[in-house]
């Protein structure tokens, strides 16, 4: 979290409630950038609930404090004057990702839920929050695990989702792999085998309607 410098679009991994376990004792990624830039709170007065249409973006945040450690190890640490200010020039978008069950209608490795989720993601990945006048010169947008850690989502799955809006809408993909569940020579094979979105977005929803996507496998399929 705070990582990468610049101007970046960085997804926060965020509860269909905004904000709502920052002040109880959870602290994911969500909850750790809403309690270190805790501007974003304000949020709350106007948008409690995000909808399957909804996503809320972020500008401008100082942080007013840094830390150490993820969940039950989340430690409060100081903030040097140069930290204070370096995430003022990125944006932060806040989606909320659906969970690892069916949610009125919509299921895992479904057409629905996938259409969900990139409409969720679409809104701000395609947004020129710097100005961007060509799609070629948007700003990266940095990720990981959306959905695909305490939501129980399929994280190959929901890396190609993210591959695929990223990819739409014009901006390169950085992923925060901490855990090396996504192999950057398969994703190497990915970007050789396809060289438009349309072609990698066909053969994903193609995949699906035939029910050949499941559990670990969505970045195989696609290379078979």
């Amino acid at each position: 979290v705070f990582g990468l410098g610049g101007r970046v679009l960085e997804a926060i991994f965020g509860n269909m409630m905004v904000g709502s376990a920052v002040l109880g004792n959870v602290m994911h990624q969500e909850e750790i950038i809403m309690t270190n830039a805790p501007e974003t709170l304000i949020s709350r007065i106007f948008h409690t609930d995000l909808h399957d249409e909804d996503v809320i973006s972020f500008r401008g945040l100082m942080k007013f404090s840094s830390y150490s450690g993820y969940s039950g190890s989340f430690r409060y640490a100081p903030v040097t004057s140069d930290a204070m200010y370096s995430s003022i020039n990125r944006v932060y978008a806040s989606f909320d990702a659906m969970q690892n069950q069916q949610m009125q209608g919509k299921k895992q490795f479904s057409v629905p839920y996938a259409l969900r989720e990139l409409g969720k993601l679409a809104p701000a990945l395609c947004d020129d929050f710097f100005g961007e006048s060509e799609q070629s010169t948007r700003s990266p947008y940095v990720t990981g695990y959306w959905g695909g850690g305490v939501f129980g989502g399929d994280i190959e799955y929901k890396f190609v989702i993210q591959l695929i809006a990223a990819c739409v809408c014009g901006r390169k993909l950085v992923f925060s792999d901490h855990s090396n569940f996504i192999s950057r020579h398969k994703v190497q094979q990915i970007e050789t085998k396809y060289k438009t979105c349309g072609a990698i977005a066909a053969r994903f929803f193609a995949l699906q309607h035939q029910g050949r996507i499941g559990a670990k496998n969505t970045i195989d399929k696609l290379l078979q």
